[in-house]
């Protein structure tokens, strides 16, 4: 589930850059300061090419706008860094607001995306109100995210491959489900497609009886619920698998000593 979605029965629509710039900057006040369309995706693109030493062509990017073109939302794809044995490429998704409904945020990894209802997910994520002083945190916090972002995006990539060697009968995926439920980590809509999943798989991908293919039905599973819940369920998630594969802590311990 990476990029940006867009509901066009609500009026979001996919556009391109100069629609996006081209919108009215609203009025500043005295605790309200808008941010320029154009001017943050400059920044998200300056500061991805300045780490990576690519070229603006070389990227691949998406803009949309939504609520009468008050709110944007953009994804920048690092082609550069990408792992095709689990059809993973480092992403970057921001958003904007000119209309006061949400702040500006930036998130960067291997799942990450921005959705229309106000979404916003990935393996670093950072926000920021449209206060007096947000120009001068702007810079420092998208560069937090594209410096980061490299880092969990290669960990993830890690944790693939570390479940993936590990071998899942259908007791213990049942069992691992079953309490998943107990602790409230998925709800029952979500533990029957997992079920479902696991038995019968969507992805060719996921058809492996590994840890990694389990992990993959959760994903699924956590699709199921309200929008606006979706970043908590699937962090619900990965926390759990943390929890229950030590070699993933200690991927987690060894990536900290970096």
């Amino acid at each position: 589930m990476t990029g940006i979605m867009i509901d066009s029965k609500k009026g979001g629509r996919f556009c391109t850059f100069e629609d996006v710039a081209a919108v009215p900057l609203p009025a500043k006040t005295r605790t309200y300061q808008p941010v320029a369309n154009g001017d943050l995706i400059r920044l998200v693109q300056g500061t991805i090419l300045d780490e990576f030493g690519c070229k603006p062509q070389e990227l691949q990017s998406t803009f949309a706008l939504s609520q009468n073109d008050n709110q944007m939302f953009g994804c920048f794809v690092v082609p550069a860094v990408v792992n095709q044995q689990y059809h993973s490429q480092l992403m970057y998704c921001f958003r904007n607001s000119y209309n006061m409904t949400m702040s500006i945020a930036f998130a960067g990894g291997a799942h990450c995306w921005g959705c229309d209802n106000g979404q916003m997910s990935g393996e670093v994520v950072k926000m920021r109100k449209h206060t007096t002083n947000v120009l001068e945190d702007l810079q420092e916090l998208c560069a937090t995210v594209v410096t980061q972002g490299i880092g969990v995006f290669n960990l993830a990539m890690v944790h693939n491959e570390l479940l993936q060697g590990i071998e899942v009968q259908d007791d213990f995926a049942h069992a691992l489900i079953g309490i998943a439920r107990g602790r409230n980590v998925i709800k029952s809509q979500q533990s029957e497609v997992i079920y479902r999943e696991w038995k019968h798989p969507s992805f060719e991908g996921h058809s492996n009886k590994d840890a990694h293919s389990l992990y993959n039905c959760f994903t699924q599973g956590a699709k199921v619920g309200p929008a606006g819940q979706t970043m908590q369920r699937h962090r619900k998630v990965q926390k759990y698998f943390e929890a229950t594969f030590p070699e993933l802590q200690e991927a987690n311990q060894e990536a900290a000593l970096v």
